[in-house]
């Protein structure tokens, strides 16, 4: 099944999608540094954990538009100063607390100040500050205008974390979202285990597990998939696609 979706095989197409099972995904780059703080986060594999696990204020639409998510949606002021977004009221995190504007208020200045370690703090640093203006709503006031904040924020870095997490023992090995996906097993270098989130606020999750790692050489990682070893695989050399679509 696997060789026929990275191929476009037409029956597989065809085929209405099953829920359940287990998805083991192959990436091409692992290593002791693995987190799952989204600010710090530089790698696919690193991105695909945030998607499984988060979610942002607002997220891409396939044609690279972008459309609200946690927020329920967004007003841009007329000189793109100021963006106010009312947050969805039926979001909870894993463990049952309630999405407020205080995990997002915590979350965004977690990219704000010469001491942020955020990979994306240059692409916010316009913003003078986040303010709550109810248990619900949130604004960025900016320093300058920036008609791009909104694409902006739909990147991985900016993902919604709870309020206070750094305090928090542990909180980034098995990291509290919004998302499709808990964590069940992270250890750095070596693999990842997400289990479906039976409580997602959005219809969402396909499958039951997904289990990723690294699989860093080439060759390795397409005989991972000729072979079934792995269900997907990201970043096949495309002198491969031969071997994979004759499997």
């Amino acid at each position: 099944t696997a060789t026929a979706i990275l191929t476009g095989s037409r029956d597989v197409r065809a085929e209405t999608p099953k829920r359940g099972g287990r998805l083991k995904v192959g990436y091409n780059i692992h290593g002791p540094s693995d987190t799952l703080d989204p600010v710090l986060n530089t790698d696919g594999l690193a991105y695909s954990r945030n998607r499984a696990h988060l979610n942002r204020l607002v997220q891409f639409n396939p044609d690279l538009t972008v459309r609200p998510e946690l927020a329920e949606s967004f007003e841009v002021n007329s000189d793109a100063t100021e963006f106010t977004f009312s947050l969805r009221k039926d979001v909870t995190f894993h463990d049952g607390k309630d999405l407020t504007a205080d995990d997002v208020v915590y979350s965004m200045n977690r990219h704000l100040g010469e001491n942020s370690v955020s990979k994306a703090k240059t692409l916010v640093g316009m913003i003078s500050e986040w303010k709550k203006l109810d248990s619900h709503t949130v604004k960025a006031v900016l320093s300058s205008p920036n008609a791009d904040l909104i694409p902006t924020l739909a990147t991985f870095h900016f993902s919604i974390l709870q309020d206070g997490c750094e305090e928090k023992s542990g909180y980034f090995n098995k990291t509290i979202g919004t998302g499709p996906y808990m964590v069940e097993e992270f250890s750095p270098g070596v693999r990842s285990i997400s289990k479906k989130n039976p409580n997602y606020w959005r219809e969402g999750g396909w499958v039951d597990q997904i289990e990723m790692f690294g699989i860093v050489d080439n060759s390795a990682r397409v005989n991972a998939v000729v072979s079934g070893a792995v269900d997907m695989a990201a970043t096949i050399d495309p002198k491969s696609y031969k071997q994979v679509n004759q499997a």
